[in-house]
């Protein structure tokens, strides 16, 4: 039984450009108001799946970790859902307490965590019956606690599961049993060795793409270049999810044959229904990885073979008045090309991690469904992923390939 403590920070709304609705990000810093679309929130409910990653990673030195983040986030929230509920995400603890759920969150918590991690509050009932935002939330807030702490992989993941368990990361260490309502629980020692027992387990079992096996400091792999494709239309899909009006069209990045896709967070948080591309190919797929302190995700498609890729650059190398051009789906249009050029290359961008580093454009050059595309260089190489419009001015602002390429490790 966990018996998390709910945070006091309150978020401030950002919006980021999905179809043409609004899904409302939240950021614990004062920012300009930013638009995707127009729905506030919309989430489609999706079957508990130990090995999809659809989590929120906090930046931090490599210095710290030898695993990289995605990969330690999503192991650490199976290693915690298995400890806590087995994998039942409609579990309720019936010895007073009332926690529910894969992660057997709090009853106080479940309102102030869904509004902070998803923009809305759930009720109790609510989150019950949906285990992917259940998985979001629960992500958000290890996402959280991952970059309060410090130390070594094993020594941060142990004080990551003291504070899901007890609220406080410095008990990690404290073999005292713990009881709640008249009720013997496990010490703290014993819950965050036995977390740190599970972690290790899911680590090894993390599919390939999350990893290249190298660590933190190695750079990652480029996408199979024989695939590479000249043409943008061709390695740039319609992400199609799910929301309160129906479906609605995003984009994305071919960057491996096999189908693995380049995205933002807010686009698959919304509910990923299918992908298509423009030769008419349709492909379910699933969220392998995903960090919300980014915006940047990874969807694998289910059976693709031989797709044309992205040329990645390695960094995003322009300046204020360079040429770019971006490729997506705004206002009901397909594969549409925008051009325009560069204001600037350290603008905010709506997320902690990313402000005073994102490739700044003016206003009417990113529309809704811009959001997961590709923005262009002079010589048709991506060197960013299109997020967001800010409401009061129009200008977009993009996310550069760097930022990917150091957090996001391919084979």
């Amino acid at each position: 039984m966990s018996r998390q403590v709910a945070t006091n920070a309150a978020p401030l709304d950002w919006y980021v450009q999905v179809g043409g609705l609004t899904i409302g990000i939240l950021v614990m810093v004062a920012a300009p108001e930013w638009v995707i679309g127009g729905l506030k929130s919309a989430y489609n409910a999706l079957p508990f799946a130990p090995d999809v990653a659809i989590g929120s990673v906090t930046q931090q030195s490599a210095a710290d970790t030898q695993t990289d983040t995605p990969t330690a986030i999503t192991a650490l929230r199976q290693a915690i859902i298995g400890q806590e509920s087995g994998g039942r995400s409609d579990a309720v603890n019936h010895s007073g307490s009332g926690a529910t759920g894969l992660g057997q969150v709090m009853p106080k918590n479940i309102e102030a965590w869904s509004q902070q991690c998803l923009g809305r509050s759930l009720t109790q009932d609510e989150f019950k019956a949906n285990a992917d935002l259940q998985i979001q939330v629960i992500d958000c807030k290890l996402s959280e606690y991952w970059g309060q702490v410090a130390g070594d992989d094993e020594t941060r993941v142990r004080k990551v599961a003291a504070m899901w368990y007890s609220g406080q990361a410095d008990l990690y260490d404290d073999p005292t049993p713990q009881s709640w309502n008249g009720n013997s629980y496990p010490s703290v020692k014993d819950y965050s060795l036995k977390v740190l027992e599970r972690w290790k387990e899911a680590v090894q079992q993390q599919p390939p793409a999350l990893s290249n096996g190298t660590g933190n400091n190695a750079k990652p792999a480029a996408s199979p270049q024989a695939a590479s494709s000249a043409d943008p239309d061709r390695f740039t899909v319609e992400v199609w999810i799910n929301t309160d009006s129906g479906p609605a069209p995003a984009s994305g990045i071919i960057i491996r044959q096999d189908g693995l896709i380049l995205t933002n967070h807010h686009v698959v948080a919304a509910g990923l229904l299918y992908v298509k591309l423009k030769d008419g190919q349709q492909f379910t797929g699933r969220t392998i990885a995903s960090d919300v302190t980014l915006d940047l995700a990874l969807v694998q498609l289910d059976g693709a073979a031989n797709l044309p890729t992205a040329p990645l650059a390695e960094s995003a190398n322009v300046q204020p008045g360079d040429t770019v051009k971006a490729v997506g789906h705004p206002m009901g249009a397909t594969w549409k090309h925008t051009e325009a050029q560069v204001l600037g290359t350290d603008s905010l961008c709506g997320l902690k991690a990313l402000d005073n580093r994102c490739i700044r454009t003016p206003s009417g050059f990113l529309h809704p469904g811009n959001s997961g595309g590709p923005l262009l260089n002079a010589r048709g190489e991506v060197i960013g992923v299109n997020r967001a419009i800010q409401e009061s001015t129009g200008e977009g602002v993009s996310i550069p390939i760097e930022v990917f390429r150091r957090e996001f490790k391919i084979p």
